[in-house]
């Protein structure tokens, strides 16, 4: 978002220096990171198949390598020599997205990882160039001062207009490459062998999130979905337990769209696959000061712990991704948001979990 970081520039020269630190990590329970996954692969003789989404905005096929290139580094993965491989997701002709694959690892320890990156903006790009993108063109942008042109243009335009996309008709077209691409992970991999792991980015941790409740509930996932087809291929990977990383989380916010006006009821939960569901480990990872992010409260937690075919842990995770506030008062908004890739906080949590805090089995009750 560079308008809003050229805003806090011009709010930095104002501070003349008058800037604070802020250096808040915390952590609300032990959970595991993607060394331990790997580990626990390893040790099986498997793979871990991480799969890794975007978020709101135009994105291009490469645009996790700065996240995943820093967590090769720091885990000590060296590229396998695969090549890489960009699939697009098609369907009856039109191109929902793009999956890029490339493979890392390190024989001495037995450590095997295949990243699959998903880029779904594309079906959804062009459905904002024909609505919305005149607005984008003279005379309308010119009558814009410069600064309000930007923020037009590139948040409400460009980002803010997707999670309004996703949240009418359209979002089964969007949840479409995401399924897609979550499908083929289940159905190449080894369920008795290899484990999973998942980095979501802002919205795209919302539509990973609403996808794997799908694939484990009865009923298609989206229109021309296999539906109760997946029953086996769940019930399968339901046995090892799964990891997701939700960077600047927004679940809390788009459910709003699903409250019910007064006197009416919620939807019935949907129903589940089979007789197991399947552990997942979420870890909201999320700066305080990201306008856009919310942390999981405990009645969210609740209403979520068993939603279609998952058995759901909720983890927290509070981190200054922006480490700086003008004068005490303002943290950029937009580094809070996107920027999580440059935080070695971040980097740490990903890669080696929350080993400080691990949980203990309570008391048994007294009378």
């Amino acid at each position: 978002m560079p308008t809003l970081r050229t805003l806090a520039l011009i709010l930095l020269l104002l501070a003349a220096g008058c800037s604070s630190r802020l250096r808040i990590d915390e952590a609300d329970r032990g959970f595991p990171g993607l060394t331990h996954v790997l580990q626990g692969a390893a040790g099986s003789q498997g793979r871990v198949h991480l799969l890794v989404a975007h978020g709101m905005g135009e994105h291009e096929p490469g645009y996790g390598d700065p996240i995943i290139d820093d967590l090769a580094d720091v885990i000590d993965l060296d590229d396998d020599g695969s090549n890489e491989i960009v699939t697009p997701i098609e369907r009856d002709g039109v191109v929902y997205g793009h999956i890029r694959t490339r493979g890392l690892n390190d024989p001495t320890r037995g450590l095997r990882l295949s990243v699959h990156e998903l880029t779904w903006s594309p079906i959804v790009q062009e459905i904002k160039r024909k609505y919305i993108g005149y607005d984008d063109l003279p005379p309308h942008r010119g009558r814009r001062v410069m600064m309000n042109g930007n923020l037009k243009e590139e948040l409400i335009n460009g980002r803010f207009a997707d999670p309004i996309i996703y949240l009418g008709s359209f979002g089964e077209a969007v949840r479409y490459p995401v399924e897609s691409a979550l499908m083929r992970i289940l159905e190449s991999g080894d369920p008795e062998r290899d484990r999973i792991c998942i980095i979501g980015m802002s919205l795209g941790s919302a539509v990973l999130f609403d996808v794997l409740v799908a694939i484990t509930s009865k009923g298609p996932a989206v229109p021309g979905g296999s539906g109760d087809g997946h029953a086996a291929l769940v019930a399968a990977w339901s046995k090892t337990p799964l990891t997701m990383f939700m960077l600047a989380n927004q679940l809390p916010l788009l459910e709003l769209a699903k409250v019910p006006p007064p006197g009416g009821t919620a939807p019935p939960p949907p129903e589940m696959i089979g007789d197991h569901r399947w552990p997942t480990a979420i870890i909201a990872i999320s700066d305080p000061n990201d306008l856009l992010t919310y942390p999981i409260g405990k009645d969210f937690a609740r209403r979520y712990a068993t939603p279609g075919g998952l058995q759901v842990s909720w983890f927290n995770v509070a981190v200054s991704i922006a480490d700086t506030a003008l004068l005490g008062v303002l943290a950029d908004p937009s580094a809070a948001h996107v920027d999580h890739e440059n935080s070695e906080i971040v980097l740490r949590y990903l890669s080696q979990g929350n080993p400080s805090k691990v949980d203990r089995p309570r008391p048994a009750h007294r009378p």
